[in-house]
């Protein structure tokens, strides 16, 4: 149901703000009418919210972006992200709220290789109804033509990035082949003797075609002629990522493109509801392989203070690049999910003990506790 969670978030607020004899006052405001939807513009409206903070700490502030699509791809970025709510620290009892329009309404459009959402130093942050995605396509997926020793030879089907254009040279890992059914409208991660394949670099053959080298000169994978092939190159930008601070939600988001998020420095209460991880739109009529080229959210403490009562529930993570969701040195709930055809895990707990995991639904991917 959309907006369970900040529904239920604001019932108990108004209840302890009776309890309290001190009912807070919102702040509110439009962003693109108040300051333009550009990145300049958001930084102002979350400075504002700062401001409010500053004299009444237990409001409810809540900056609104209406109904359409908004590229902040070509803006220049100051600083770590294109939003960035670093330093935000209400009162108890006052929150931020972000909020679009959602059902798909707001849609931001973003650089793969930056960060969309920055901030450290982060208490009560909530983003509400927003659908994220990357201005260009991140993943490829072709037919194997050839297979030798050290290298594939992949058809690329019409209209995907090639893997020259996947290549990311900023990072030295992240490469990877992985078969899957050959659907046009649902591909499924093949089950049987499919492990991630590495690679290094690739050069065209002939117009669609392309050889892929692979990490390992030697290696030949059990790849036929005609297997359909995924392709993922990390890129350097993430969804979000935060470090240090507590309370942050999502609700209501979608991604498509690039979701991952990561969490550090202590920071608990982390909820991730009513939310998903979707493929892209269509390339002439062929659905991508992937979603994205990487993972879902990681929830991440330490050894010694592991985080508490982070929370991913309600959601639908389809065929991520990476692990679907990951928690390290961390405790909290895992519930109600329907997580399918990951690249790795649907769910990673490293450390983590203390994690439930309830009435999920997990399809072609296992869960890893290490």
């Amino acid at each position: 149901m959309k907006y369970r969670f900040l529904k239920r978030f604001l019932m108990l607020w108004a209840m302890a703000a009776q309890c309290t004899g001190t009912p807070s006052v919102a702040f509110e405001l439009d962003i693109g009418k108040t300051y333009g939807m550009t990145v300049p513009g958001i930084a102002r409206a979350i400075e504002a919210a700062r401001r409010d903070f500053a004299s009444r700490p237990n409001d409810t502030v809540v900056l609104n972006i209406a109904a359409g699509r908004y590229d902040l791809s070509r803006e220049p970025i100051v600083g770590r992200g294109v939003i960035n709510v670093s330093d935000i620290h209400p009162g108890d009892r006052g929150r931020l709220i972000i909020r679009g329009a959602g059902d798909g309404r707001t849609v931001l459009i973003f650089d793969k290789n930056a960060a969309w959402i920055y901030g450290t130093g982060v208490y009560h942050v909530s983003f509400v109804g927003l659908s994220m995605t990357a201005s260009e396509y991140t993943i490829s997926q072709g037919h194997v033509v050839s297979v030798v020793p050290g290298s594939v030879v992949l058809a690329i089907e019409d209209g995907f990035p090639s893997p020259g254009e996947l290549f990311n040279s900023g990072k030295l890992s992240g490469r990877f082949l992985r078969r899957y059914t050959d659907s046009a409208d649902d591909p499924h991660l093949v089950q049987d003797d499919n492990h991630q394949v590495a690679w290094s670099h690739a050069e065209r053959i002939s117009r669609n075609n392309w050889r892929v080298f692979l990490n390992d000169p030697e290696f030949k994978p059990h790849y036929r002629p005609g297997d359909f092939v995924c392709i993922k190159s990390k890129p350097n930008g993430s969804a979000y990522w935060f470090f240090g601070g507590n309370d942050i939600t999502f609700d209501d988001v979608v991604w498509t493109q690039l979701a991952l998020g990561v969490f550090r420095g202590g920071l608990s209460n982390i909820h991730i509801v009513n939310s998903s991880i979707a493929r892209a739109a269509p390339i002439r009529g062929h659905v991508p392989c992937l979603s994205t080229p990487s993972g879902g959210p990681q929830i991440v403490g330490l050894p010694n203070a592991p985080t508490k009562g982070d929370v991913v529930e309600n959601n639908t993570f389809v065929a991520t690049g990476d692990d679907s969701v990951a928690y390290f040195y961390a405790s909290g709930t895992i519930r109600n999910n329907r997580i399918s055809d990951s690249f790795a895990r649907c769910v990673l707990l490293v450390q983590s003990p203390g994690v439930q995991l309830l009435d999920n639904q997990l399809n072609r991917c296992p869960v890893l506790r290490r």
